[in-house]
Parts: structure tokens; sequence; C-alpha cells
């Protein structure tokens, strides 16, 4: 799947889908991912390639005659031929917001921060350019009548000439925001867009030149707007909180016709399928790609794309790995590199907005936990990996944190309780409570980790804390860190470590509870000492104690996306040194949820796991 950093030695799934094409023959989809461009055939729905690039592919075009596929990357865009899926052209372009091909091909628009630039696609001479919005939430849009719409700064609608940049019609002027969204009629008569400002679905009628009235949708918040290839409907993504939808709006009569229920309060891309009655969704939330039948309103099928891995455990046999999701669990084959098993674990009863919190795979990989729900309403579900069944009743939370005892017997966890907000021992057969400790932290999300002997368990917060289930007493470990985010005990609870917002690693005593000594690259501390926010994803030691690897992730000062920066580093404990730092950037809006657990060691210490943002598990080769 494309080149890896030096020791990265495999990686696991498919990855997260960006964007989707349909080829203009109808025949067959294009995916832009993470890790490059599937290529899927319509009737049957099922993958046909995959065209490896070497950087994530944020949004994919065809050509008109669907000889080649335009993709934009964080760097430019890339041209490929789609007979031999090789790249034959490279633009080197800088902060491309949205791309659009001319009508014959021949030429492409470039939607960038505070400009429109259109090249000629065969020598990429500049044809013309003009003033644009200066970020990257507006569209732009190519009519068969060679028109091209887009919005400026001033959240002027504008209408210009594809052939010189010509002004031809402002026909809408928002004074505000401009919209998310723009597309033109099938015959490029009519122009549709969402408004965000003023949350209206706007209908120009460039014949007439009239503004034609569209039912009100309420509370409607818009992101795509596409049209379906006979141009009798239109499809608006709805990302309310409360009834996420696909609204389907009949033009004929200027009215909503349909409303087609998601399990998701974002849609990233609406398709119209060409030879059936379908709708392809792209959802944000668990990476779902969703077959849909208009007239039915109903799914038909599903394809998981997989969104970052929050959460990753080894069963204790090495043979594969858990790993969680936003909503959903997979079992991943360690040799094969084939998904064993999903489980969709998502409650029906919860609102969509909902996902997984926190994950926790048994000591004897028999059975795993997941906390998942909203933000101030999570359950507790426990589930069989070898049947994939639920097994016994939810039990109710209020935020993140799950430990299994070293027996499996107890699970630990943080209760919704206010203001104590206690830490809970469940026996994991009953669901019973069996034991409290009160643990008023304003931190939502919480790491614990139970103690190899099963007496102690260690909570991050302000600062480390212990409780000892023997005498129920809580400790308050000053010296081993501020504002804990994790806790790790070593294999024989001999140290226990921390890790702090800083990306310090505070390694203490556990007789004493005494600093024994910091981990801390100084290159990488001062690196993310500038950025703006920044906190810990992972921190593990190897089953035999000898490695310790830390995650931290780090964002540039505020941009239109932000810039984002991730770290792994394994440490050596001898030494005290790194022996492997991972790095890489990308371009999002936002960040892991909830996690503490994206970093896993095999049984044996030779290969970490880490959850990577482009939605596949990375494996590194710790040189055991």
């Amino acid at each position: 799947m494309g080149p890896l950093p030096d020791g990265v030695v495999g990686r696991i799934g498919s990855g997260r889908i960006n964007d989707i094409a349909l080829s203009p023959d109808g025949d067959r989809l294009a995916f832009a991912g993470h890790v490059g461009i599937y290529i899927f055939t319509v009737e049957p729905f099922l993958q046909e390639d995959l065209i490896i690039t070497t950087v994530p592919i944020y949004q994919v075009i065809w050509s008109p005659d669907g000889s080649t596929l335009a993709a934009k990357t964080k760097e430019g865009i890339r041209f490929i031929d789609y007979q031999t899926r090789a790249e034959v052209q490279h633009w080197s372009v800088d902060s491309v917001c949205d791309i659009a091909w001319s009508p014959e091909g021949t030429r492409l628009a470039i939607l960038k921060k505070g400009l429109l630039e259109v090249r000629d696609t065969s020598t990429q001479a500049l044809v013309f350019s003009h003033p644009g919005a200066n970020y990257c939430l507006s569209g732009i849009a190519w009519s068969q009548t060679d028109q091209i719409a887009f919005s400026n700064a001033s959240g002027q609608y504008l209408i210009i000439s594809g052939q010189d940049g010509s002004f031809i019609h402002n026909w809408m002027d928002t004074s505000e925001y401009p919209g998310m969204s723009l597309a033109w009629s099938p015959d490029g008569t009519m122009l549709a867009a969402y408004v965000d400002s003023s949350e209206d679905v706007v209908l120009w009628d460039g014949e007439a030149d009239i503004i034609l009235p569209v039912q009100e949708l309420g509370d409607f918040d818009s992101s795509v707007v596409t049209w379906s290839w006979d141009g009798d409907y239109l499809a608006l993504s709805g990302q309310e909180w409360h009834d996420p939808h696909i609204a389907l709006i009949d033009i004929r009569n200027h009215s909503q016709a349909d409303r087609l229920k998601t399990d998701a309060y974002l849609i990233n891309d609406l398709v119209w399928l060409k030879n059936q009655p379908g709708l392809l969704s792209l959802e944000s939330r668990g990476g779902q790609l969703i077959l849909w039948d208009v007239q039915t309103e109903t799914a038909l099928q599903s394809l998981h794309s997989t969104d970052s891995p929050l959460h990753l455990a080894w069963f204790p046999e090495g043979d594969a790995l858990a790993a969680a999701y936003q909503n959903s669990v997979s079992i991943w084959d360690a040799a094969s590199y084939e998904e064993r098993m999903t489980f969709e674990v998502f409650p029906d009863e919860f609102r969509v907005d909902g996902m997984i919190y926190d994950f926790a795979l048994s000591p004897g990989g028999d059975r795993f936990a997941i906390m998942h729900g909203e933000e101030f309403e999570r359950l507790i579900s426990f589930w069989d990996t070898q049947t994939g069944q639920q097994q016994g009743n939810l039990y109710r939370s209020g935020y993140a944190g799950l430990a299994w005892s070293p027996d499996g017997s107890r699970i630990a966890t943080r209760l919704p309780t206010y203001p104590d907000r206690p830490i809970a021992i469940l026996d994991s057969t009953s669901r019973e409570i069996i034991q409290e400790f009160d643990f008023n932290s304003y931190q939502f999300s919480l790491s614990l980790d139970w103690s190899p002997n099963g007496e102690t368990i260690a909570v991050s917060g302000p600062n480390a804390h212990i409780f000892d289930l023997g005498n129920n007493q809580d400790q308050t470990l000053s010296a081993c860190g501020q504002d804990v985010q994790i806790v790790a005990w070593s294999p024989d609870g001999s140290q226990l470590a921390s890790i702090s917002t800083n990306g310090t690693i505070y390694v203490c005593d556990s007789s004493t509870y005494q600093l024994l000594y910091l981990l801390r690259d100084e290159t990488v501390y001062a690196e993310a000492q500038s950025g703006y926010a920044w906190y810990a994803t992972g921190l593990v030691w190897s089953p035999d104690g000898q490695l310790l690897a830390g995650s931290i992730i780090f964002s540039s000062q505020p941009e239109n996306p932000p810039t984002t920066e991730n770290r792994v580093l394994l440490w050596d404990i001898a030494s005290q040194q790194p022996i492997r730092i991972i790095s890489w950037q990308w371009e999002d809006w936002g960040y892991y949820y909830g996690t503490h657990r994206n970093l896993a060691f095999n049984p044996d210490a030779t290969v970490l796991a880490f959850g990577h943002h482009d939605g596949t598990i990375w494996l590194v080769d710790t040189d055991r």
C-alpha cells in the first residue's frame, strides 16, 4: 500500500475513504483514500482494484471521457491513466480546495484559498485566474454549457465563462459566509447551492434568471448537494444532531420528497448512481459507505471503510489483533492481515453522534468490553470474541476508563455519579458493583490500569493516583507527573509509568512511588511545545518490560484546516534512549477522541502496533 517509513514492516486495513466519484458511464466508482484510489464496480458492488499512491488522496474526479482520474493531495494534483493505473502528471499546487474538469476534459479548474485558476490539462499552462474565497469551505461547479460557478471572499455567488473567465452573472449575494456546496443540473440550466449563513437550499434557474423557492427544511445543515442523473431530484446531506438524514428534493415541485435516515450526523459525500434508483453516501463516523434504494428509502448494502483505530490489543497467542474504531470492533489476522470478524457494536437506542470511547480485551482474549454512547451518557457492553455475540445486559457508565483485573474476574471503570464520579469495580460476570472509590477529577477520559498482582489500580488525572483494593485507600502520586493522561504498570509490577500532556514519560518505583527517571526526547518536546493543542494517545510496556512506547499528538496554530502531527516513540529501558521515532502530519478538522490505547506490543515484543490516522494499523519492527 505504498511506501512505509523505516522500521514499519506492515500495514493492516483498507484505511479511510475521503471522497467518491462515479465514472461517466456509470459502471465504476472511484474512492479516494489515505492509501490510494479504490476502484469498485457498481453492479455488483465489489472492489476491482486499488491504485496505490504514495500520499493520501482527498478528492478524486473522472475526466469526461473516463480515461483519466484527477486526484487532489496535500501537495497538489495527480493525474492517473485509468487503463494503465500509472501516474501521467503531477502538478505541485498549494492549498487546493476543490477541482473540476471542463466539459470536454481539456481544462481543469482549481479552487485555492483566495484564487480560482483554470489550467490546460496537457501543458499545465494557466488559461485564466479569478479571485476566490479565502477558505476551503466553498466549492466549485463546471456546467455542461461551459460556465463555472463559485463563491468569492465577499459572499457573492459568481458565474464566469469557462473559456476566458469573463463575468457572466452574480446570481446571489449573501454578503456573509458563502455556501459549502454547489452543483449544476445535468443539462446545465439550473444551479443548486447550500447557503451556510441562512441554512437555505437555493435553486437558480439560469434561463429565467430567478431564484426558485424550496420548501423550508427546518434546522438543516448540509455540506453536500448533488443532482440525480435525470435532473428531477436533489440529494442533500443533513447534519441535524437529533435527526440526521439525507433529504431528497423533488425539483418538479421544489419540495422535499423523502428523508433517508442515516447512522451518522455528518455525511462527507453523496453520489447518485446512473442505472438504478440508488444513492451512495459516505458517512464520516465509522467510515461507512452506504448504498441506498431511494424508492424504498432503505439501505441496501454497506461497505466498511475503517476510520482511525482508537484502541488496539493483541490476543494472547499473538496470532490476531483487535482494533476498536469509532463505531465498530474488528479482529485482524496477524499473518494474512485479513479481517476475521467485525462487531457492529453501536446500540440503536442512542443518538447517532455516539461512538466508542474505550475498549479493553480480557486477559484470556475470550471477551472484550467497550464503553460507547454519547458524551455524557455511555454504556458498557461485553462481547464474546469467538461467537461475536453480546453477553448479558448493558451497564450504564459515564466516562472513559476500562481495565480488566489480571485474572479477568473483575473490571474497573468510571461512574457518572456527580460530583464524586467514583471508580467502580464490577464483577465481570454479574456486572454488579463490588467496590467503589471516590475520585473527583475534571478529566472526562481516564486511563485505568490494574497492577499485575491485582491488588492496586492506577488512575490518570491531574496527578497519577493509586487505589489499594485491600484497605480501600487512595494515594496521590505527585512525583509521578502532572496532567497525567495515561498510566501503565510494568509487567512485573515494580514500576509505574505515566505520560502527561507535554509528552513526558515519568517512571516511578512502585514500592516508594518516587520518581526513578524521565523519558523525553528534547527535540520532540521542543517541537511539541510550539503547538497549540496536544495530548497523549498511547503508553504501553513490552511484555518483557525492556521497552516502553508512547504516542503523542500536537497541532500547529489554528488553520483551515489545522495541521496535526503524531509521534510514536519507542524507548529502550536499559539505556533510556529512543530506538525508533515515527512521525507524520495530516490536515483534519478533528483529532482522536477518548483514546489512550492506540499502541500494543505482540506477546514476544517483536512488533509494536499503532493506530494510524489514515485508518490503518501500522506494524513496527522493534529490532528484537
